[in-house]
């Protein structure tokens, strides 16, 4: 055990520590963060995310400590300490997102008119196409084991004027359909697919269906995916600032665009990619959206209500500890590219880090995106892409060269 006495401040800690007895006050360097620490509270986790300690410790009383050799571990074996610090990871990103966009969160009614006003009109927004899409009532009828009547609402989809692979990802759920209810020549509809789908491939609902017809092992992800995952069209609202957090989200395949909307002006937050979770803040934290959450390009994703985060949380708490290291990577990614002191190079190389080509591929970046995600100009961000070999298609997305 180790002493700290009162008066004192903490703010070089390589390791994590839980407080056994007295008070302190955590305060996070470069950022208006700050929470009360007692007796069970544990501090120092930028370790688990191979961090530099950005806190500050000011003890209020004499306080003991408890250096925790395997934070891990202990975590693991403590539910509602690991929580705890995960909603306290939510809130680190909160204050961080709100520093940088220079105000606290906004009605849902004002935002969504700030949206619709910069974005232009023809977006959907997940609730009502939840609710009202025949696909969605579909794959609900699918989950429920009703393959007759999820039959009935796919063959009421009119494919032809979808987005191609929206079109795959339909006739794929048909052809499911005809295999559980027995109709003949199924197996040949799914290989056909093959050859009238290029991208078919890509589709979480085709890679099930191929290893299910073949009676192979079957992945948890895609079993979540038959029982909760949707692919969502371009121009699809998730949530709106504001808003309160019925469900979370995470990535599959594709990317969300996070970002604050004013009465003239769209502050674009963060853009986030494949086996990433968002709006579990919300969820977990019982707090009102941060932030407007859209996808600009068709996205697979699962739906994650209120009672499956939780559930995720106390259940897989490996997972869990990797959503707190990301959300921590968040924040002082956060800050940190939005540090004008920091040289635009350095900024632009902190956010490709966090990425493989192919991911940053799929998130479809333009290069006024990617000045405001990293605070600088297009002609800086022009000359940064020109230094990697990167290249521009001719609808202005930046293209990563792949391995």
């Amino acid at each position: 055990m180790t002493v700290i006495t009162k008066g004192s401040v903490l703010s070089d800690v390589k390791e994590m520590f839980q407080i056994v007895r007295g008070r302190a006050v955590l305060e996070q360097k470069n950022s208006e963060f700050s929470i009360p620490l007692s007796a069970g509270h544990v501090f120092g986790e930028w370790k688990l995310a191979n961090l530099r300690f950005q806190d500050k410790i000011k003890v209020i009383d004499d306080i003991e400590l408890k250096e925790l050799k395997d934070p891990e571990d202990f975590l693991k074996k403590n539910p509602e300490i690991l929580k705890n610090l995960l909603i306290r990871s939510f809130r680190r990103l909160e204050r961080a997102d709100t520093q940088i966009s220079e105000g606290a969160v906004s009605g849902t009614s004002a935002t969504r008119k700030y949206f619709f006003k910069i974005k232009g009109p023809h977006w959907v927004e997940f609730p009502m196409l939840e609710s009202n899409d025949p696909y969605f009532a579909a794959r609900k009828a699918i989950a429920q084991g009703d393959y007759e009547m999820a039959l009935k609402f796919l063959n009421r989809i009119d494919i032809s004027h979808l987005e191609n692979i929206l079109r795959a990802e339909v006739s794929v759920w048909r052809v499911y359909c005809h295999y559980l209810i027995g109709k003949r020549d199924s197996l040949r509809e799914l290989e056909f697919l093959h050859l009238k789908f290029k991208d078919v491939g890509k589709l979480l609902s085709y890679r099930f269906m191929k290893l299910f017809t073949s009676s192979k092992p079957i992945p948890p992800i895609l079993d979540l995916y038959v029982k909760c995952g949707y692919m969502i069209p371009s121009r699809t609202v998730l949530f709106h600032e504001g808003s309160e957090g019925e469900e979370a989200f995470l990535i599959l395949s594709g990317s969300v665009r996070i970002a604050r909307f004013r009465e003239s002006e769209e502050n674009l937050l963060a853009v986030l990619g494949k086996g990433q979770l968002v709006g579990e803040m919300a969820v977990l934290g019982n707090m009102q959206r941060t932030a407007t959450v859209y996808i600009q390009y068709p996205c697979q994703i699962i739906v994650l209500p209120r009672k499956a985060v939780h559930t995720l949380v106390v259940e897989h708490p490996s997972m869990t500890i990797e959503m707190i290291k990301k959300e921590l990577k968040r924040v002082d990614a956060t800050l940190n590219l939005k540090d004008t002191i920091m040289d635009p190079a350095k900024r632009f190389k902190m956010f490709i880090s966090e990425y493989s080509p192919e991911d940053l591929n799929e998130m479809r970046l333009t290069v006024k995106e990617l000045a405001k995600i990293l605070d600088t100009t297009t002609e800086e961000v022009g000359k940064l892409i020109n230094n990697i070999n990167a290249t521009l298609s001719p609808k202005g997305i930046i293209k990563f060269k792949e391995d």
